[in-house]
């Protein structure tokens, strides 16, 4: 019996060490500790349209979003461009892994006509 007690007494005290070991060498992933862009939770307040269609990065880093059904252009803006900017490099990397095929997404944001921008939130690809 007291050679089951140290055992289990053993193996708790291993299990503990081995939590405070992997807590101390894997911290939290970054998106997991960050707080979310304040422009993004403003978007978040307003009425969205959902638009479907491609993006096309320039070679200075802008983005133009060109909607599939009135082939209308726009100019994409991502809701978190002046915090972590995250959607844009998203799109960088969904364009590298597609290659030539045009890729389509869906972009929920909001569409300001007058200025021909599109204000992004978030987008899905869909092929």
């Amino acid at each position: 019996m007291k050679i089951l007690k140290t055992l289990v007494l053993g193996a708790l005290l291993v299990l503990v060490c081995c939590l405070i070991y992997d807590r101390i060498t894997h911290p939290p992933e970054e998106w997991q500790t960050r707080e979310r862009c304040k422009a993004c939770d403003a978007l978040e307040d307003q009425k969205l349209q959902v638009l479907e269609g491609s993006v096309e990065i320039g070679k200075d880093g802008k983005m133009t979003f060109q909607e599939q059904k009135t082939k209308k252009t726009y100019a994409l803006i991502p809701c978190d461009i002046n915090c972590e900017n995250n959607l844009t490099t998203w799109f960088e990397r969904s364009e590298r892994l597609e290659g030539e095929t045009p890729v389509l997404y869906s972009i929920e944001g909001k569409l300001n006509a007058e200025k021909q921008e599109f204000s992004m939130l978030e987008s899905v690809s869909i092929n």
